[in-house]
């Protein structure tokens, strides 16, 4: 298992998977992984494939972090895929699960493939959005499904605050 520690803190940025649970946290996965994942969604659920979601899952395949809607739909249609298209699609990439959507408050939504299991910092007044993973809350997770005799299928933890520089702006405003 390999684990990269983020030089500003203890958390653990790379995934791991946790043995003492049926509920794992996925390794990275790579393009095509992420695509039979796909594939196979599709097949149990009887939903075609589609030249048009194959296109919208590769542009965000194809995009490092996060992509607004506006973004998405701007490029997507780039490919000649149309609006309601790209909706569609996400809906059904995010049923299969190798889609998420991330949605600030009041901020603009936006999409990720998912290649890692990782949680979310959203600064609420600039929107960015921070991806962390930290193993200790993990587990803690896993302790409290288990008292509670919940079965984990997936989560999406979101954490909303201020960023280290929109928290400094805010520190240096005078108040009268």
């Amino acid at each position: 298992m390999k684990r990269v520690l983020d030089a500003r803190s203890s958390l653990i940025l790379d995934t791991q998977t946790l043995s003492d649970s049926n509920y794992q946290m996925s390794e990275v996965e790579n393009h095509e992984q992420l695509k039979g994942r796909l594939a196979e969604y599709l097949r149990v659920q009887r939903i075609r494939q589609s030249g048009s979601r194959a296109e919208v899952f590769d542009i965000l395949l194809r995009t490092e972090g996060h992509l607004t809607l506006s973004e998405l739909v701007r490029r997507a249609k780039r490919r000649e895929v149309g609006e309601a298209t790209v909706y569609r699609a996400l809906q059904t990439l995010q049923n299969a699960g190798v889609v998420s959507r991330v949605e600030p408050l009041g901020g603009q939504v936006s999409y990720e493939a998912v290649l890692k299991h990782h949680d979310h910092m959203i600064c609420t007044v600039c929107q960015g959005i921070q991806e962390f993973c930290s193993p200790e809350i993990e587990r803690l997770q896993l302790k409290i499904a288990e008292a509670l005799s919940f079965h984990i299928e997936r989560h999406r933890h979101e954490i909303f605050g201020l960023c280290k520089s929109c928290h400094r702006n805010k520190k240096g405003e005078t108040k009268c």
